[in-house]
């Protein structure tokens, strides 16, 4: 099936055997692909190259056309070359910045993007404010203008805002949704848990009140505590409102078990009364 608008394997070039290994197409240093520095690969053959690797990772690439990962990397990185040097940022006024794991030990990789043509503008190691120093200069040699960024989105990192403070500094700046939903629900969590201390009823309503209400279990909905219910039909408010959030309404004084402030009465006396 094909991936990213590429063509099925089927369709491409006969370069297999009859078992199904890809045959390795060669042409004489010099004579055609990248010549000597790809060993003389056919133009054909790095083409099939590309294309796998915008699908999948290089070795897996390189395992199937059974070449070294070192040689994908060449052609990789020829034609990755190329079409960096013609690249035209002159449009670019809103830009995506955020990290990604590039493997394990806390390595990141930062990413920019074109948030209007949805297209990677720059990548680069680290996730500090000098990537996004980095990318401002990398915008102005391929044509574009930092001055002339507008807006920028990224995560709530110290890094990232000092960086597009120094180096974008028209640009105003949007946090990620994710973010800056996680900080809320946090928030919502911290003050249930110390209100739970001094109201029992809390304990075990974590769900209720950080997932949205169509995503619950109508037993999880049912098991609201009484404050959440209407005062004539005791139905929770969630479950009245599948189709979206439940609506605010002040808590139902009649509902709520208030504890007695009044001052304890004498203890009542023993009965004589025979029985």
């Amino acid at each position: 099936m094909a991936a990213h608008g590429l063509l099925p394997i089927q369709s491409l070039p006969p370069c297999a055997d009859a078992a199904g290994s890809v045959r390795r197409l060669r042409d004489a240093p010099g004579e055609g692909g990248l010549g000597a520095a790809s060993e003389g690969y056919t133009v054909l053959f790095e083409a099939l190259v590309v294309s796998l690797v915008r699908a999948s990772p290089v070795a897996a690439v390189a395992r199937l056309v059974r070449e070294h990962d070192t040689a994908i990397w060449r052609i990789v990185h020829h034609y990755v070359d190329q079409a960096r040097a013609i690249a035209d940022h002159s449009q670019v006024k809103r830009v995506g910045m955020d990290e990604t794991a590039s493997r394990r030990g806390q390595r990141y990789v930062s990413l920019f993007v074109d948030m209007d043509r949805r297209r990677v503008l720059f990548a680069t190691p680290g996730k500090s404010a000098a990537t996004v120093a980095a990318f401002a200069a990398d915008l102005n040699q391929h044509g574009g203008d930092a001055n002339a960024v507008k807006e920028v989105s990224m995560d709530m990192s110290r890094a990232f805002q000092t960086g597009a403070a120094e180096s974008l500094p028209e640009a105003a700046v949007t946090f990620d949704k994710f973010h800056a939903v996680s900080l809320v629900n946090a928030a919502v969590d911290e003050v249930r848990r110390e209100e739970a201390k001094r109201r029992p009823e809390l304990k075990g309503t974590r769900r209720l009140w950080l997932f949205n209400p169509e995503k619950l279990k109508e037993s999880a909905a049912m098991s609201a505590p009484a404050y959440a219910r209407t005062p004539d039909t005791q139905t929770p408010l969630h479950a009245q409102n599948p189709g979206g959030h439940p609506p605010v309404r002040p808590p139902n004084p009649a509902c709520i078990p208030l504890p007695s402030t009044a001052a304890p009465g004498p203890a009542p006396l023993a009965s004589t009364e025979r029985r």
